[in-house]
């Protein structure tokens, strides 16, 4: 199960882009064309749910952290983690 949002994502898709263009920069394998779709995954599971609209869901971000994600082995871990200040 997956929240995401139908539209006002422009804040964060401006941010995946300058992101992305930095990592690049830095020689990580980031493509530049890269889908993004921003999301919450709440459940994995085998059976389907229906898609339905919900209120807006907004909470405050305080810190950024770098996480890398073993495929397919539920594996992460926290590679760098900057706190964002006068929040």
């Amino acid at each position: 199960m997956v929240v995401r949002a139908t539209e006002g994502n422009e804040t964060l898709l401006r941010f995946h882009r300058v992101l992305g263009k930095a990592a690049r920069e830095f020689g990580f394998p980031c493509g530049e064309s890269a889908k993004f779709t921003p999301h919450v995954t709440l459940l994995y599971a085998e059976q389907g749910v229906a898609d339905q609209s919900i209120e807006p869901v907004t909470w405050m971000v305080t810190e950024l952290i770098l996480v890398r994600s073993v495929l397919g082995q539920s594996r992460h871990f926290h590679l760098g983690r900057w706190p964002f200040l006068g929040g």
